[in-house]
C-alpha cells in the first residue's frame, strides 16, 4: 500500500521551512522558472533515490517495470546548472534560439 508516513517524514527532513512560502508565491504569480525547478529537484534528491520515493506512494509498488534512470536525472540537473542565472530566471530566452539555446542544447544528449 505504500509508506505515506515515511514519505511525509522524509519530505519534512528535506524541506527548508522557508521554501514552501517562496514556492507558493511563485505559483500565485503563475511563474515557475528553472530556479524553482532546481530547488525542488535538489530537495527531491535529498529525500533519496526516486525509485525509493515512488515505492512509498500507495499503489506504486505494484507497478511493473518501473525504473528511474539516475544518470538521466543527473544529466537534467547538469543542463539546468549550465544555464546562466538570467536563463534560469527567464526561460523564454531559450525559446528564441540563438547562442544561449545552442549552448544549453549542447549539454543535452543527441537523439539518433
Amino acid at each position: 500500500m505504500g509508506d505515506v508516513v515515511g514519505l511525509v517524514e522524509k519530505a519534512a527532513e528535506a524541506v527548508d521551512e522557508r521554501k514552501p512560502l517562496a514556492w507558493s508565491e511563485s505559483c500565485a504569480r503563475l511563474r515557475f522558472d528553472f530556479n524553482d525547478f532546481l530547488a525542488q529537484f535538489k530537495m527531491m534528491r535529498k529525500m533519496g533515490p526516486l525509485e525509493n520515493i515512488l515505492g512509498m506512494l500507495p499503489g506504486m509498488s505494484n507497478v511493473q517495470g518501473l525504473s528511474i534512470d539516475e544518470k538521466q536525472l543527473k544529466r537534467t540537473e547538469a543542463i539546468v546548472l549550465s544555464m546562466t542565472s538570467e536563463e534560469r530566471t527567464r526561460p523564454d530566452i531559450l525559446m528564441r534560439g540563438g547562442v544561449s539555446a545552442s549552448r544549453v542544447g549542447a549539454a543535452a544528449p543527441s537523439r539518433r
